[in-house]
């Protein structure tokens, strides 16, 4: 697929409800010498006001759902209160039918290397790239970061908050004087 025809869907899916969705597979680390689960992420939410959206670990269509709960209601709370749009780093109970969810800034530095799609739109709309990553829980009820949760579970969502940077490429290595 080119990155034309990607673009082209995108605002177009952008112009029908205000925000695209963009899967992403996962990585092996053979391209990227990082292993790296699938994920999903939103693009045009910038232009909106609000920062955009990262799930990983879900499947696609249960990440658009839930995800386009959280934004409607968002758009709802943006609009006619001074209330923050999310509810950031507590418990949310309504996102999964009463089992946790959690909402956590996403470092500029990992939104950046994660949300490729989303950053290229926010400078084009001349907005700040802002990310969000929603938290979903094991079955035990627990968050990645959590203690008890399997190392299995903590690697299918890795919490963008809590990840070393990445390292610098080649490109980005601090030149030597």
């Amino acid at each position: 697929m080119s990155g034309d025809f990607i673009w082209n869907n995108v605002l177009d899916q952008i112009d029908e409800r205000g925000w695209a969705w963009l899967a992403i597979g996962p990585d092996d680390g053979s391209l990227s010498d990082e292993e790296f689960p699938a994920y999903c992420y939103t693009v045009g939410l910038a232009a909106k006001g609000l920062p955009d959206l990262i799930i990983i670990g879900l499947a696609p269509q249960t990440a658009f759902t839930v995800g386009d709960q959280l934004i409607n209601k968002a758009l709802a709370n943006a609009a006619g209160t001074q209330a923050p749009p999310f509810e950031m780093n507590t418990d949310l109970l309504e996102v999964f039918k009463g089992t946790r969810a959690m909402l956590v800034d996403v470092p500029h530095e990992h939104a950046a290397k994660r949300t490729l799609f989303a950053l290229d739109y926010a400078e084009a709309v001349s907005k700040p790239l802002q990310t969000v990553q929603l938290l979903w829980p094991d079955r035990q009820g627990r968050f990645p970061f959590e203690d008890g949760v399997a190392p299995t579970f903590a690697a299918a969502q890795p919490v963008l908050k809590n990840m070393p940077p990445p390292a610098p490429g080649y490109a980005e290595s601090p030149v030597l004087q």
